[in-house]
């Protein structure tokens, strides 16, 4: 574990389909939208932030940030450290890209 090829969006079956198997129940129809709530709030924090004159920067402001926002919630990381999460993230998403 922990190569290339072991984690979700990089590994073939059957470390996928395992990897696959312990997620799938987070990504039901209702336990999405039971995630609306939290969504909302964030993505009007985002919003109500980044607005300026009645314009905003649409990706840094929000696209970028809102998943790993919601994922920074969802496990416990404070808000102001989401940012931070999603560098780590990136980066390790360039490591795995060679």
């Amino acid at each position: 574990m922990g190569g290339r090829t072991h984690i979700l969006v990089t590994a073939d079956d059957p470390v996928h389909a395992a990897h696959r198997k312990l997620m799938i129940g987070q990504f039901t129809a209702k336990r999405v939208q039971a995630l609306q709530p939290l969504i909302t709030r964030v993505f009007e924090t985002l919003w109500g932030t980044a607005a300026y004159d009645g314009t905003i920067e649409w990706m840094d402001a929000v696209a970028n940030r809102l998943p790993m926002s919601v994922v920074a919630d969802l496990i416990g990381v404070p808000e102001a450290d989401a940012d931070q999460l999603a560098r780590w993230g990136y980066a390790s998403t360039q490591l795995l890209d060679g």
